[in-house]
């Protein structure tokens, strides 16, 4: 059976071009932006492998009830701080576009806690 939503879904939607966003993201890239690329991936995995990781597992080991807001806070702080830079990468490079986003909790009292 065929709900509504379903039949009317395509009509709902606006036609847009968007070949030239395709055609951008897929095109070939140049050594200098793959290099920054390359950087920011570097300094990601090490923010992640030397201060998220350990600091979740350390959550959950002790048992301790943290705020979503405060472990997002703390990876932005560890992004920015250029203590996990990469040798030969320059802060000044570095953009954090958003702080980490955390999914995974359970809420007690209206409050969104990591555990």
């Amino acid at each position: 059976m065929v709900g509504v939503l379903l039949v009317s879904f395509p009509s709902l939607l606006p036609q847009v071009d968007v070949s030239a966003a395709f055609a951008y993201t897929s095109a070939p890239k140049d050594a200098t932006e793959v290099a920054l690329l390359r950087g920011a991936c570097q300094h990601t995995c090490k923010v992640f492998n030397m201060f998220v990781k350990p600091k979740i597992l350390n959550i959950v080991d002790v048992e301790e009830r943290v705020k979503h807001s405060k472990v997002a806070e703390d990876i932005e702080g560890a992004m920015l701080d250029g203590k996990f830079l990469p040798k030969g990468l320059d802060m000044d490079n570095e953009h954090v576009s958003f702080v980490g986003v955390w999914l995974v909790g359970v809420a007690w009292g209206g409050e969104s806690f990591l555990c």
